[in-house]
């Protein structure tokens, strides 16, 4: 119980809430590829309100469930012909529901 800092030979930082020997409150998680996730966990997995940041300056900010986006979400994705942010729902990573897609200038690309 409480809070720490657990660092794995692979890299991983995690930096938060303990109990029962499990990630559980508030933490930010660190992977050495550059990703890093803060926000709510419940024994071991993302869970509640988190925000996800990507290497390439992508991130999702909304509701996980069980270490996935799942619920109201914001996702800013990055590539190479620019950016797209979905505001919307989410299922089991994926969009599913209603939502809005906008292009990197703010016009609305899909609405449904």
């Amino acid at each position: 119980h409480g809070r720490g800092k657990y660092k794995r030979r692979n890299g991983n930082v995690y930096i938060g809430f303990w109990e029962m020997d499990k990630r559980h409150g508030k933490g930010r998680f660190e992977w050495p590829n550059g990703s890093v996730y803060e926000g709510d966990w419940q024994c071991n997995n993302r869970t509640g309100r988190g925000k996800y940041h990507w290497p390439n300056g992508s991130m999702y900010e909304g509701q996980f469930e069980e270490g996935k986006r799942h619920g109201w979400g914001i996702m800013r994705q990055i590539g190479p012909n620019g950016c797209q942010v979905f505001e919307g729902e989410y299922k089991n990573n994926k969009r599913e529901g209603k939502g809005i897609l906008f292009n990197d200038t703010g016009e609305i690309i899909h609405e449904g």
